[in-house]
């Protein structure tokens, strides 16, 4: 899998980014998850979007201007 999929760095701007996401989202009372906000903020960083089940999907749509795709319980 490695192979195909680079290992992303949670560098300064990453950590930045999550820093941004967290003051926000804590201002709101809408924090998620520490580890799936360094995924959002990574994501964010990137360009990318993220991928989530059905019952984690809810709190990544809390990220602003963040794209959500919904995995298919199918």
């Amino acid at each position: 899998m490695l192979a195909h999929i680079p290992i992303v760095s949670f560098d300064t701007e990453v950590a930045e980014r999550w820093a941004g996401l967290f003051a926000a989202l804590s201002r709101k009372d809408r924090l998620i998850p520490a580890n799936d906000l360094a995924v959002a903020a990574t994501a964010l960083h990137l360009g990318f979007g993220v991928l989530a089940g059905p019952r984690d999907d809810a709190h990544f749509r809390r990220v602003p201007g963040l794209s959500v795709l919904t995995l298919s319980p199918d």
